[in-house]
């Protein structure tokens, strides 16, 4: 009742819904060629609700047939343009991924993260990067560092998992993995690598404890959740 009496107020669609309805269209399950020539008259014809996101989703179509000069243009122009929005310093280093040149794209990947150092999407992004090319002690920092604003994410566990596996730290490895199982809903799975990770401790009496403490815990949790069923 209280509701009906607060006037109607229409809210507009952000800048990002916009970006990602770009985005959805620039990678449809159709003819790469005619999305590129759509985003090419949509802009030369002015039909478009949003001229940011447009000029977005063109990149990223011209990305996608390997014009990776005109993703570029675009990519430098929406950069220029806003220079406070992450996600396009990032396109220029998606672009360069695209394109093979990964020494230009790791480059543009730090610049982002000198410029945006609390971004947790630019330091995923630059992590994903950094163990695409092969530097996974790098990509570990850059993981932990977006870890720090979501230590439950199961997809950065993962990535933690993956770095620090091809870094040889094989314990933060199998520790990083019982932490991924464990918030995917396996907890069996994470008592396991919790088990391997001991392998890895170096005798350290400390690292020893945490993870049977951290194991007890978990079982305990199963214990419950038997109760519960019962």
């Amino acid at each position: 009742d209280r509701a009906q009496h607060y006037p109607y107020r229409q809210v507009s669609d952000s800048v990002e819904f916009y970006r990602v309805r770009a985005k959805l269209r620039a990678e449809a399950k159709s003819n790469p060629n005619e999305i590129v020539n759509a985003f090419r008259q949509n802009l030369a014809q002015g039909k478009y609700r949003n001229l940011e996101a447009e000029h977005y989703g063109y990149a990223l179509a011209l990305m996608r047939v390997g014009d990776f000069a005109g993703a570029r243009n675009e990519a430098a122009l929406l950069v220029r343009e806003h220079p406070d929005t992450p996600v396009y310093h990032l396109l220029r280093g998606d672009i360069e991924m695209k394109a093979g040149q990964f020494d230009k794209a790791l480059s543009f990947y730090a610049e982002a993260e000198k410029r945006f150092p609390r971004s947790e999407l630019v330091a995923r992004s630059y992590a994903a990067a950094l163990l695409k090319t092969g530097h996974p002690k790098q990509a570990m920092e850059m993981v932990k560092k977006a870890l720090d604003k979501n230590p439950d994410d199961p997809f950065l566990q993962k990535m933690l998992a993956t770095a620090a596996g091809d870094a040889g730290e094989l314990f933060e490895a199998h520790r990083a993995l019982a932490t991924y199982y464990y918030h995917s809903g396996n907890p069996g799975a994470a008592i396991q690598q919790l088990q391997i990770a001991k392998r890895y401790t170096g005798g350290s009496y400390y690292l020893q404890a945490g993870l049977d403490a951290r194991i007890k815990e978990i079982q305990q949790e199963l214990g419950e959740d038997k109760k519960d069923k019962k």
